[in-house]
């Protein structure tokens, strides 16, 4: 098959050591940053947060934090220009599927007849939550 993303994937690799001295464009971040954005997720949740980790200080403290454990991955922490962490929201809320579901609204990118029917897909989410309000394993699968 011949198709650009199949010709790429077959390209990509998994990097082993990173040069210090090289640095992902300003451009080519927010490209990287507007594609996780824009995602796909059950519902149209997005119950994520992207941290971007890029200073000094930082990547050491994302240095430290393997210490002890995972040492094959430490020097990835300092020697990569930037470094993303997925977070999940282990308690994604009604509230803030009516954030989002609004957001949609407000780009456009769901009619505001479609809105008050849209809202029934937060069953799903209500499914895979606990009495505790914990829906952790749905919103992690998400990310």
């Amino acid at each position: 098959m011949s198709h650009p993303i199949i010709e790429d994937l077959n390209k990509r690799y998994t990097v082993k050591q990173y040069d210090a001295n090289k640095r992902i464009s300003a451009d080519e971040l927010t490209t990287i940053l507007k594609a996780l954005r824009l995602s796909a997720s059950s519902i149209n949740s997005q119950p994520w947060k992207f941290v971007v980790v890029e200073s000094d200080e930082a990547k050491q403290r994302l240095h430290d934090s393997f210490a002890n454990k995972h040492q094959f991955n430490q020097h990835h922490a300092k020697e990569a220009s930037h470094t993303i962490l997925f977070a999940y929201d282990p308690k994604f809320t009604k509230e803030k599927f009516v954030k989002r579901v609004d957001a949609e609204v407000s780009s456009g990118h769901l009619p505001e007849d479609m809105r008050e029917n849209f809202m029934g897909a937060y069953a799903f989410a209500e499914a895979n939550t606990d009495d505790n309000g914990n829906n952790a394993a749905w919103t992690k699968a998400q990310v």
